[in-house]
């Protein structure tokens, strides 16, 4: 039987709803404006839409042997990163850059070298 768990955040402008595949190892997300309705609409709707996109996921797991599935690739790169002193936010195959407005141009320099370095260690192990 597959495990699934499944985490919901209802914001003020977007709810977001994540969905881990155990058996897989998987995670999809899947996001939604709340425009003017009621939660309990959004909500069933960004339920809905990250079960059909974990459907399509699946289909990443039948490349070969060696492939690395994205899903997991965020979650590698978001730990190489902070081996090299920089913290990334992953969302499944997508790792977020949340610098600070007011971050000087050298350190936003730094960050982007590790995320690129990360990313091509990450990419390298495919």
């Amino acid at each position: 039987m597959t495990q699934h768990r499944i985490g919901i955040d209802v914001g003020g402008t977007f709810t977001d709803v994540v969905l881990i595949d155990e058996q897989l190892g998987t995670l999809t997300v899947s996001e939604v404006l709340n425009r003017e309705r009621a939660g309990s609409d959004v909500v069933v709707e960004a339920i809905g839409q990250v079960i059909e996109l974990a459907e399509l996921c699946k289909l990443e797991h039948l490349l070969p042997e060696r492939s690395l599935p994205l899903a997991d690739a965020g979650w590698r790169v978001f730990a190489e990163a902070m081996g090299r002193g920089a913290y990334l936010r992953p969302l499944g195959n997508v790792v977020y850059v949340t610098p600070s407005l007011n971050i000087p141009d050298a350190d936003l320099a730094q960050l982007l070298e590790i995320l690129q370095e990360s990313v091509s260690k990450v990419l390298g192990e495919r």
